[in-house]
């Protein structure tokens, strides 16, 4: 290897090619602590909708509510196993309170798919923490969030779904939410 033209370098050359590679250095590190810091920030809004979903008050409760009705409707299949899902719907849609809930969760999970779809939710901690009550309010809620958005003509729990989907795979539902989706 020829390396003759080092010895046409000035001191001056030498020492700008220096800067440069401590710029790009110093650059590659300041991009290192960037995402660092933006996937921590993505983990504590993950971890902010865990800890809201957990809360006494707000959404908190309507988990607590709708969850009493999940066990009193389990009760109640072991007793007539022929309930079925319009059952349930219509059991929601005579309970204001549970509408209520029903819909503060929708939009919950709604809320949580777009913070996921769009970077701003650690994907990986949201999926950890939540996906066994996305997967239970999702089987739960859909046969009355259709019924509703029919009715009402409104999206509540699409993106509930799609996030289901999304971490769960498509077996999970009898229908596709892709054309909707934002993932």
């Amino acid at each position: 290897m020829n390396l003759s033209f080092l010895r046409n370098l000035s001191r001056e050359d030498v020492f700008s090619a220096v800067k440069i590679v401590i710029a790009v250095v110093g650059a590659g590190i300041a991009y290192g602590e960037y995402n660092a810091y933006r996937k921590t920030e993505r983990i504590e809004r993950a971890f902010g909708y865990v800890s809201t979903l957990d809360a006494s008050n707000g959404v908190g409760t309507s988990v607590r509510k709708l969850e009493d009705f999940q066990r009193s409707v389990l009760l109640y299949k072991t007793i007539n196993p022929a309930t079925t899902k319009e059952f349930m719907a219509q059991a929601i849609e005579a309970d204001e309170e549970l509408q209520d809930a029903a819909l503060e969760i929708a939009r919950f999970f709604d809320e949580l798919a777009v913070c996921v779809a769009t970077r701003l939710c650690d994907e990986d901690v949201a999926k950890a923490y939540l996906e066994d009550r996305l997967l239970s309010a999702s089987q739960f809620l859909r046969p009355w969030l259709f019924q509703h958005s029919r009715q009402y003509q409104n999206s509540f729990g699409d993106q509930m779904f799609c996030l289901n989907e999304y971490f769960l795979g498509p077996k999970y539902h009898s229908e596709s939410y892709s054309d909707n989706c934002r993932f």
